[in-house]
């Protein structure tokens, strides 16, 4: 099949809030801004932006707040951020669409439940960083964190973590959570936790990505794991999970723990499902047991498993499933344990071989986070690891002559 390069022409809808207002804060009132976000909060209406000047010296605004509006909450300063030392709890009355971008956190983001069960209350989150937590385990919560660095966690129940540097010394990096009865319609049947670098590797029991929820499908794509003890941990699909499942162009990277280890763990998944697992990169370490894939209760989906790449550092590599022949292991390679960037060893041109996997440069993929169409190139490029405004861009991985190609780009800016 013949491969053509397609220039495409984007076309952007976008709705506009009429009789919303820009609320300037900083630090000295001047210019009849507000000293406080608190007190813009408390003046802001559903639709307005709220600009918050960073104060001298990036000292903090001292305060916790409540957001139960429809708002923005922005640094005025391009390429930079604004601090806060403080709790932000998201208490939304109706359904609600709030967006932060540009802040420095000292303190946690948590929701409580949002009243409405018609809807889901949008929470989007950019260009941040948090010395704390993001805890959204509520129903009715759509939430996008996006190329933030945090020290903490986060936890949901429905929305997309992408390209996010998170270091967690607690139970898990990013939590999915299972949906209580009760919950609203979904915006997207599927969870996308894409082009992350998540260490977590305090304690053994700890868990870079830990899924426990039913409700979705599962898009864990070009992701770095630091762990100690089980890189993806998913356990609960004994029922109710169907359609089709990625866990695709990973890399994995397991600390000196001795404890008895996983880079994937899986459990359960009904007749209907479907589960692929390609092109991952596993970089073991030989101290106590140490599985690559570990699938139980796996028998009645359909699982695929192949074009995966283990060094010497396993004592089994697959178990619970029959190895396709594609795999391979004890092979020779170094990956950085910064950034999960492969600096030596055989890995490239050893993926999948379908088109649909091919790397940025049209070559076969590159086994690992930084192969393939969504290389974690796109969201840590060189110089500057947080400020990509479009963070993620949903094209065909397959192209045919005559018909309609569909693009999905999402960004962030002012």
């Amino acid at each position: 099949m013949k491969k053509t390069i397609v220039f495409l022409a984007l076309l952007i809808s976008f709705s506009i809030i009429t009789k919303a207002t820009d609320i300037q804060v900083n630090e000295t009132g001047s210019m009849g801004a507000y000293t406080s976000i608190t007190a813009a909060l408390a003046a802001a209406v559903d639709g307005d932006r709220i600009f918050v000047e960073p104060k001298a010296g990036g000292l903090p605004y001292i305060e916790s707040f409540t957001i139960s509006k429809s708002v923005q909450i922005l640094c005025n300063t391009e390429s930079s951020k604004f601090a806060v030392q403080g709790n932000i709890s998201i208490t939304p009355a109706t359904v609600e669409e709030i967006s932060i971008i540009g802040m420095e956190l000292t303190g946690n983001i948590t929701s409580t439940i949002d009243a409405s069960t018609a809807g889901r209350t949008i929470f989007r989150i950019f260009y941040s960083t948090l010395t704390g937590h993001i805890a959204f385990e509520n129903n009715n919560y759509d939430i996008t964190v996006a190329n933030c660095t945090l020290n903490g966690y986060v936890s949901l129940r429905s929305g997309r973590v992408i390209g996010n540097i998170i270091s967690s010394d607690m139970f898990h990096g990013v939590y999915v959570g299972d949906e209580a009865s009760g919950g609203a319609v979904a915006l997207s049947d599927t969870i996308q936790i894409i082009g992350n670098r998540i260490t977590c590797i305090a304690n053994s029991a700890y868990y870079p990505i830990d899924i426990v929820s039913q409700d979705y499908f599962y898009q864990i794509r070009n992701n770095y794991l630091y762990y100690a003890g089980r890189g993806i941990f998913i356990s609960g699909w004994t029922s109710n999970l169907s359609g089709s499942h990625e866990i695709i162009n990973n890399s994995f990277k397991r600390s000196s723990t001795n404890a008895t280890n996983y880079a994937i763990y899986l459990s359960g998944i009904t007749a209907s499902g479907v589960l692929k697992i390609y092109n991952n990169l596993f970089d073991g370490y030989i101290n106590g047991t140490s599985y690559g894939i570990y699938l139980i209760s796996m028998s009645n989906g359909i699982v695929f498993i192949s074009y995966n790449y283990f060094d010497s550092g396993f004592s089994y590599y697959i178990n619970g499933a029959t190895d396709d022949g594609t795999n391979s292991t004890s092979v020779s390679f170094t990956i950085d344990i910064t950034t999960g960037q492969p600096t030596s060893g055989s890995y490239a041109n050893l993926g999948h071989p379908d088109m649909m996997y091919y790397d940025l440069d049209l070559t076969r993929n590159d086994v690992g986070c930084y192969g393939g169409s969504l290389s974690a190139r796109n969201f840590f490029p060189t110089g500057d690891a947080n400020h990509n405004r479009v963070y993620m861009l949903s094209l065909p991985s397959s192209v045919y002559s005559g018909n309609p190609i569909r693009v999905k780009a999402e960004s962030f800016d002012k």
